[in-house]
């Protein structure tokens, strides 16, 4: 059985269409593929699409000579992180895979941040629909097939594995996720502990020990930012969203929209993850637009002289932001209005004012008596 997956595999072959599936931060999804797949499904916000910027005046000639670059067919699905899609179900997946037969489809790529979670379900729905011959007779059986030929880690949640039960009309069979907990950032998952019920009090005992550990260590309630002065990097771990905050942030006093605590992931600014489809090279999420590096986007729209420094890490990477006048770092920009790439600005977070106590407050008896 493969460990963790990493690129592009086969997963499966049906009716001559080859499914492939993949994760953006281990160097898969359709991108990363040797050959551009007909077909490129994955979920909203995470699946990498890209619009042509050419554009001459209507009825000029010039028009047609274009190189003409080839994209998938995308098939973009709302599906939040370790979870399942809000409005597709049985009808959408079975009529999806009669697209794929009816429109002469040859390849296609199933993909999400990590190709672990929301790719093992694809993989494990559209190879129930697809192959004749199925070696599974609940969900927990096609489950354990899709990680035997391509990932220990796909599918990730109970909920996941209830939802292709829905989808495929199987019985949903063992819950594959029982007393497991997966936890994980940017679609990596750590649900495979695997120990020996009669362990169970040394590791606990394990647990309790690193966590007091861990609670000496810490000398501060507050996140600071190293990467950038002034700013610390927060992210969600339910929905993958982030922003730049005012450093310091006291802890627990940002959150996401979704709800959840957003914590400090300025230790993913380390190392560059996805790969630029127009370059090559590997950059960090917040270094990329629509599939490409800000600094190949800035060559396309003729503001190269903005680039400042193209280094191998992100704290290396440099550009100048024309409303800031000074150099900053790739992975602290954004696009304004105009498609011009500049300096982001950090949020501010609110900060709890204590009530202070004034002496004319217990002149005459004591406070609120």
């Amino acid at each position: 059985m493969p460990m963790c997956h990493t690129g592009n595999p086969v997963v499966f072959v049906a009716d001559g269409i080859t499914v492939h599936g993949g994760g953006n931060m281990r160097n898969g999804a359709w991108q990363n593929m040797d050959s551009v797949p007909d077909v490129a499904i994955g979920p909203e916000g995470v699946l990498q699409t890209r619009s042509i910027r050419d554009s001459v005046p209507m009825g000029w000639s010039c028009a047609d000579a274009f190189n003409k670059t080839k994209l998938p067919k995308f098939v973009v699905i709302d599906w939040p992180d370790y979870s399942i899609p809000t409005n597709a179900g049985k009808e959408f997946w079975v009529a999806l895979v009669n697209d794929l037969r009816e429109h002469d489809v040859k390849t296609v790529s199933c993909s999400c941040a990590g190709g672990h979670g929301r790719t093992g379900v694809q993989l494990c729905i559209l190879a129930h629909l697809m192959l004749d011959e199925k070696q599974w007779e609940d969900v927990a059986g096609l489950i354990d097939h899709i990680r035997s030929v391509y990932c220990t880690h796909a599918v990730e949640t109970h909920e996941q594995q209830l939802y292709i039960a829905d989808v495929t009309g199987l019985e949903p069979g063992e819950n594959l996720f029982t007393g497991v907990d997966s936890h994980g950032f940017g679609g990596f998952a750590f649900d495979d502990m695997d120990y020996d019920e009669h362990d169970d009090e040394a590791l606990l005992e394990e647990l309790r020990k690193k966590a007091s550990e861990k609670k000496k260590k810490t000398k501060s309630n507050m996140y600071k930012g190293t990467f950038q002065k002034g700013m610390v990097l927060l992210g969600c771990p339910t929905c993958d969203n982030s922003d730049w905050h005012e450093s310091p942030v006291e802890k627990g006093s940002v959150r996401c929209g979704c709800g959840t605590e957003m914590t400090n992931i300025e230790n993913t600014l380390k190392e560059p993850t996805v790969k630029c489809f127009e370059c090559g090279d590997e950059y960090h999420p917040l270094e990329m637009h629509n599939g490409e590096c800000k600094y190949c986007y800035m060559s396309a729209i003729g503001a190269s002289a903005s680039i400042v420094s193209n280094g191998k890490t992100p704290k290396d990477r440099k550009f100048w932001c024309v409303d800031t006048g000074r150099e900053w770092p790739l992975a602290c920009s954004i696009l304004d209005k105009a498609g011009v790439v500049v300096s982001v600005t950090p949020k501010k977070t609110k900060k709890t004012k204590k009530e202070k106590t004034k002496i004319t407050d217990y002149i005459g008896g004591m406070k609120d008596e």
